[in-house]
């Protein structure tokens, strides 16, 4: 799966509802804004670039040197209408 810059720069607006258990791959060469709900799926990025929003995954791998960055906006009930709702954030190092 490819995805391009969303438009409008706001997460919500483009979202994945996966819950399938073969693995999703994403990748990209330039910021992305996107919200991914892959509970039973391993997740992997690649392409080096920058995603703003939120990933649920049953695993999550970096290979491209993703950075990862959490849109606040999706905290709020109104922003998103899936039926995962962030509940809290925590960044982890690597």
């Amino acid at each position: 799966m490819s995805w391009n810059r969303c438009a409008l720069r706001f997460a919500a607006n483009l979202i994945f509802n996966y819950a399938g258990t073969p693995a999703v791959k994403l990748s990209g060469g330039s910021a992305s804004y996107m919200v991914a709900n892959t509970p039973n799926a391993a997740v992997t990025f690649s392409g080096g670039s920058d995603l703003y929003g939120a990933i649920l995954g049953k695993t999550i791998n970096d290979s491209g040197g993703t950075s990862l960055h959490f849109d606040t906006a999706l905290t709020s009930s109104s922003t998103v209408s899936s039926s995962y709702q962030p509940l809290g954030f925590r960044s982890l190092p690597y």
